[in-house]
């Protein structure tokens, strides 16, 4: 038995010290490698009609805003498709009030829920040769369309994500977390892909793709995350998916804690549902070879599991030892233990690159000090995907769009 479990706490250790060796060569190669800089096209004659879908639940009190801003943007050849999918609100009545023919309102009432419904029917509406789709609540730059284009064109990309910033992070201290939280991970994991040549990740708002690309791969699916399965489906494919930072995007977060656990319940979730459906196709080992990066990612619920396991294990262990030392307490409990010390190690170095990332990332310099001297709450932060991974797996069958619908127009 002792055995076992021996080889069972190695095994966390080797799987939770590969994931962290990923995280610090994408920082490292996103820190030194220059930015990729998009390729000026020729002036086009006929820019191609961007299609824009807007799926919407609810969104009263955000969908005048990225109405009027999609609008408003840089590139004049598009149509809107707003869907509002079983709304119950004003959400219909306010999009009909817009006069502009390229505003186009479809009401969608479904017995079933979830974005892939909305996105599924926009689509097939849709006659533009690039659709791109938003999040009621996103703040879209005038530039957004235009840029995401441009490297499309100049790249040959059948998909593209824009960066992702928070759209509110002086609401609350939790949204600033979140902000920093977009600004570390996604800049490392996008951008650091996109320079060792593999192919990009894709967010769940202001992500592009060819309609040839994604009548290919059959459309979306109604999954709980759509972003990251689009993305699975995409690059098994054959399809090839771009990052580009010049293309701005603001995302609101939530600024509650219980708003923050459902939503992330349904992201992890999501990965289950991925893994389960991979795994049932047997494409799982596809996907390494394709896109190794991703396929650690795809495991991060498991990541996370190990991870904080063994943070508490050692803890455990090191207490007891010292208690039992004491004479207070006569337990040892060394066939679970996992070195503290390469938890704490690991994540001391982590954090210089995290402050490398920040200080690449941040607008001002304002921004990076507050961003690191934040970085030990953000560390203590990170356990709240302990939390959400146990309450996934104890409540899982009430994770569902549903459930996890959270409200938007936080401090915008």
């Amino acid at each position: 038995m002792l055995i076992n479990i021996s080889i069972l706490t190695i095994a966390l250790t080797i799987f939770t010290t590969i994931y962290y060796f990923m995280w610090l060569f994408l920082s490292l190669v996103h820190v030194v490698k220059k930015d990729e800089i998009i390729i000026e096209t020729k002036f086009n004659p006929h820019p191609p009609l961007v299609s824009i879908l807007l799926p919407c639940r609810d969104e009263e009190s955000v969908i005048s805003t990225v109405i009027e801003q999609t609008l408003n943007q840089t590139h004049k050849n598009l149509e809107i498709i707003v869907i509002a999918h079983n709304c119950t609100d004003k959400t219909a009545q306010i999009a009909r009030q817009y006069q502009d023919p390229r505003v186009k309102l479809y009401e969608l009432t479904t017995q079933e829920v979830g974005k892939g419904l909305g996105l599924n029917y926009g689509y097939k509406n849709a006659t533009g040769d690039i659709i791109i789709y938003f999040d009621a609540d996103s703040i879209i730059p005038e530039d957004y369309v235009e840029n995401i284009v441009k490297i499309m064109d100049s790249k040959d990309y059948d998909l593209v994500q824009g960066k992702i910033i928070g759209a509110n992070p002086d609401y609350n201290r939790l949204c600033f977390l979140q902000h920093m939280e977009n600004q570390i991970f996604l800049s490392m994991f996008w951008a650091g892909k996109q320079k060792l040549g593999l192919p990009g990740g894709l967010g769940g708002t202001g992500v592009a793709i060819r309609k040839q690309a994604l009548e290919d791969i059959g459309g979306f699916r109604n999954i709980l995350i759509e972003d990251f399965d689009l993305c699975v489906r995409a690059q098994m494919a054959g399809h090839k998916i771009g990052y580009c930072k010049e293309a701005v995007i603001y995302d609101e977060k939530v600024p509650h804690y219980d708003m923050l656990i459902r939503q992330r319940s349904r992201w992890i979730a999501g990965h289950f549902q991925i893994i389960s459906d991979l795994v049932k196709k047997r494409t799982l080992p596809k996907l390494f070879l394709k896109n190794p990066v991703d396929f650690f990612q795809l495991l991060s619920p498991f990541y996370t599991l190990c991870l904080w396991l063994g943070v508490f294990i050692g803890i455990i262990s090191i207490s007891a030892n010292t208690l039992s030392q004491l004479g207070y307490l006569d337990f040892w409990i060394s066939s679970w233990y996992i070195p503290l010390e390469i938890y704490v190690f690991q994540t001391i170095l982590l954090q210089v690159f995290f402050v490398l990332i920040l200080r690449k990332e941040c607008k001002t310099k304002k921004e990076l000090l507050k961003s690191v001297l934040n970085l030990p709450l953000f560390y203590i932060y990170s356990v709240h995907w302990f939390w959400v991974l146990v309450r996934t797996v104890l409540f899982r069958r009430k994770v569902t769009w549903a459930f996890t619908k959270t409200e938007h127009g936080f401090g915008r």
